[in-house]
This record gives structure tokens, sequence and C-alpha cells, in this order.
């Protein structure tokens, strides 16, 4: 489970832990291999802050990603 730093004041409201970083139009996540990442792409910044504000901050045991790289890469161990 990786955590990079190269993010705004956002960042220190994420809980999730496959988070990787973010910019006003793209959230980063870890992949399912290694070296690999997955990235969500927004048009309209209100999404983007939404998603972040539920799935990155709050409720990340619901969010689609979290849960496919953790069965993917750690084989649904919480």
């Amino acid at each position: 489970m990786s955590r990079h730093s190269r993010c705004g004041y956002r960042q220190v409201y994420v809980n999730c832990p496959f988070f990787r970083n973010y910019s006003p139009d793209v959230i980063r996540c870890e992949g399912i291999m290694d070296g690999t990442g997955i990235s969500i792409s927004f048009r309209d910044k209100e999404d983007h802050r939404r998603h972040m504000s539920i799935f990155c901050e709050d409720h990340y045991k619901n969010c689609e990603i979290y849960r496919m790289v953790l069965d993917a890469r750690y084989e649904g161990e919480e």
C-alpha cells in the first residue's frame, strides 16, 4: 500500500490506503500490479471534489477501485 506526497492540502483528509495523489481534474490510485496506477479523470471540478470527499476521505471501503486493488493485490485482507 502506497502513499505518495505530491498533493495539495486535501491530502491530509484522505484515509484510503491506495490513494496516491491528485490534480485539479484527476485522482490517482495504486494499481492492481506493481509499478502501475489507476487514474480517474473528471470534467467537472465539483464531481472531483465530491468523489474525493466521499470515497478517498470518508467511505473508501465502498469505492470500486479500493475493492478491486484490495482483491487483486492483497487477496481481500483488510
